[in-house]
Formats: C-alpha cells, structure tokens, sequence
C-alpha cells in the first residue's frame, strides 16, 4: 500500500510533497483513487515517477498507465 499513501501524500499535501514515487500502486482498492483526480483542481507542475509491471499480476499495470494518463489530463504533472 506504499504506492497509496504516495499518492495521497501529494493528493493531500500539494504544497508539501513536489517530488512523489509512486511504485506497484494498488488502485484496485478503490475507484475512488481515479475520481479524487478528476475532481482536484491543478496543484501545480509536481514530479512523479510511477511504476508496476505485469508480473505483479492483476490490473496493476493498466490501472497505473490509467492513472498516469489522468495526471497529465488535468496537467497535474511535468512531461519530461
């Protein structure tokens, strides 16, 4: 769950965490994680490197390249 509480660090504290790792995220606990996106307003220009691979089993891989994709939807994100 380390790559949740990742998440929710710099969802909470924008104004905190600049820099955030999201690693093997378990967004498959909850949709909420993918709404809580969609309904926050830009917080910035954070950094954030997510990663998850297939091997880890399950939708992790999907849901995480969906997640990415909604970051840089709501340009929550710097494109390096």
């Amino acid at each position: 769950m380390g790559g949740l509480i990742s998440h929710s660090a710099f969802v909470r504290h924008p104004d905190v965490f600049g820099k955030i790792g999201i690693f093997s995220p378990s967004y498959w606990f909850s949709e909420s994680y993918f709404d809580e996106i969609q309904s926050i307003e830009k917080v910035g220009s954070p950094h954030l490197c997510f990663s998850a691979g297939q091997p880890e089993g399950g939708d992790i891989a999907a849901n995480t390249l969906k997640m990415y994709n909604l970051f840089v939807e709501r340009a929550l994100m710097k494109m390096n």
